[in-house]
């Protein structure tokens, strides 16, 4: 460890076939629900891929045409909205439309994962005063940081009111993050990649037992696309 604190250790990768990341399903899943709140959705209307690709050509500026019933003569009511100001550039517009169109395909699952990887980091609130600070682009050979948000894992104290990024899950393999505590080292392991540093003593305070937790989907959603958090 130097004097500000990293301690300069290996990350390891296992292999990203030795991993299902599964990134598709789950995030169409809390896509479609949260396109649902948007116009020209009515509040609270069932999702659907047909509603999820109207909302989406809506919020990047395609005009769009939104039955609402019929007429007494038997016509479609209809109604174009137009949205003023597009929120997404063509490349975020074709992550959403894969996401929603195409769960399960291996292209879908590049695309989420090119953006997932390049955020600038993810945080964990894992309770005891601490969060746990993610920066998933670094590769091998990047240190561990127990106070400040510089390197592949860190810790950092927790701010009041701070949201979790992920939710806790029962420990166990497969996990999106597991924390683990051995004697005399911590083993900290997000999807394949993992590094072991020395223990050191607010470690055992906070780590009574191993953790495990599952990246909340509709947080990072949220961090690809803001205009969700309206």
């Amino acid at each position: 460890m130097n004097a500000n604190g990293i301690i300069y250790a290996p990350v390891e990768t296992d292999g990203d076939d030795q991993f299902a990341y599964l990134f598709s399903v789950r995030w169409q899943r809390d896509l479609m629900w949260r396109l649902s709140e948007f116009p020209p959705v009515e509040v609270g209307s069932p999702p659907s891929a047909h509603t999820s690709m109207a909302v989406i050509n809506y919020l990047c500026g395609h005009p769009v045409r939104w039955r609402h019933g019929y007429r007494p003569n038997g016509e479609p009511h209809t109604t174009i909205y137009r949205n003023p100001t597009p929120w997404f550039d063509e490349i975020k517009r074709l992550l959403m439309v894969s996401i929603v169109r195409f769960p399960g395909h291996a292209e879908t699952e590049v695309l989420c994962k090119r953006h997932f990887f390049a955020l600038p980091e993810l945080r964990v609130v894992i309770g005891n005063g601490y969060t746990l600070v993610l920066h998933l682009d670094f590769d091998r050979n990047v240190g561990f940081d127990i106070d400040s948000p510089s390197c592949f894992a860190c810790f950092v104290a927790t701010t009041r009111g701070e949201v979790s990024d992920a939710y806790p899950e029962p420990y166990g393999p497969g996990r999106d993050i597991s924390i683990t505590m051995q004697p005399t080292t911590l083993t900290v392991r997000v999807y394949t990649k993992h590094i072991t540093i020395p223990a050191q003593p607010f470690m055992r305070r906070v780590f009574v037992q191993d953790m495990s937790f599952t990246f909340d989907t509709i947080r990072v959603l949220e961090r690809l696309f803001p205009v969700l958090k309206k």
